[in-house]
């Protein structure tokens, strides 16, 4: 009777390790491809992107006075001319803008507007020149472009517009929606792995009490 225990048991466990071996390659199949962002949100960075810390303020005043004024006459142009404009600033030192129109609502999209579009192609190079050199350099600057797609349906959202131009902007929307997939944290392969384990784990030593108290009856 022992002998049948030990076999049945031994069956369990490959059983088990070839489950959850195939549940985390299943996951790590999921969550690693390059072609799409981490399971979760369209907008959570791949596993390991080098995000970095620019913000748009990081830009010298030169280039912050032509982000915003390119961003004022588009809004001017959105509007329909500067007459039929309610609210349009860029604030130089914290890059916070908002325009609104007297007789519409802008039909542009948050992801065209000037001052997002600067934005996201500043954090994009950030990404791409922290990329590390090597056969994985290409693979890493191709990941930087497909998450950023500055100008593009599916790019980051911005947090500079605001209400008043005194306001503080949020220049660390991506950082926080990276934090559930960040290198730093386990992967959802890896939850997946350990889970599994868990779980089969506790079925296996509900199996080894009911086989032991049947060989103690026989």
């Amino acid at each position: 009777m022992k002998i049948i225990l030990i076999v049945c048991l031994l069956v369990l466990y490959v059983f088990a390790t070839a489950q959850a071996d195939q549940d985390f390659v299943d996951s790590a199949d999921a969550s690693q491809d390059i072609d799409r962002p981490a399971a979760g949100s369209i907008n959570q960075p791949y596993v390991g992107i080098p995000i970095g810390t620019w913000k748009i303020t990081d830009l010298n005043a030169a280039e912050r006075e032509s982000v915003c004024g390119e961003q004022q006459g588009f809004c001017n142009n959105e509007c329909g001319g500067q007459d039929l404009v309610l609210k349009n600033f860029c604030n130089r030192s914290t890059m916070a803008w908002n325009c609104k129109c007297k007789n519409h609502v802008p039909d542009t999209p948050p992801y065209g507007w000037p001052s997002t579009i600067a934005e996201c192609r500043g954090k994009e190079a950030t990404c791409s020149k922290r990329c590390s050199p090597g056969t994985t350099n290409g693979i890493c600057l191709k990941a930087c472009s497909q998450y950023y797609k500055c100008n593009q349906a599916g790019s980051p959202p911005s947090g500079l517009q605001v209400e008043n131009e005194d306001s503080i902007p949020n220049y660390n929307l991506v950082a926080e929606n990276m934090s559930a997939h960040s290198p730093l944290r386990p992967s959802a392969a890896q939850q997946v792995h350990v889970s599994s384990f868990v779980q089969l784990a506790v079925v296996a030593a509900f199996f080894i009490v009911i086989l032991q108290d049947i060989s103690l009856l026989i």
